[in-house]
């Protein structure tokens, strides 16, 4: 259950039976968090909740330590535990602009 308003800007209680393709993103963070271990302590709390055990591997920022070329021994590492039977993997994320440093954001031309 949780408070929202609704349409006319009303607090009201919602309850939902929740969202069965729900899933937490490991990203990395001060410090990678793809690795087997890490998979499998996500896992477990998640059981402790009796939530599905629904994992997508970012293979960028914090897993790779924000060196794009890392990104390939993520990888190797989540097709390792997928091989040894990780069934916890439901995806993965990657970035796929690959250069060098920040890409800045540039307006349109007109």
């Amino acid at each position: 259950m949780f408070l929202s308003p609704d349409k006319q800007g009303q607090m009201t209680i919602y309850q939902t039976s929740g969202n069965p393709y729900g899933h937490i993103i490991m990203r990395g963070g001060k410090r990678p968090n793809y690795h087997a271990e890490d998979i499998a302590a996500a896992g477990e709390a998640l059981r402790e909740f009796d939530l599905p055990e629904q994992l997508v591997v970012d293979f960028s920022h914090g897993n790779c330590q924000k060196q794009h070329r890392r990104q390939l021994e993520v990888c190797a590492d989540i097709c390792q535990q997928i091989r040894a039977g990780s069934t916890a993997i439901a995806g993965i994320m990657a970035e796929s602009f690959l250069q060098e440093g920040t890409q800045k954001v540039v307006p349109a031309s007109r």
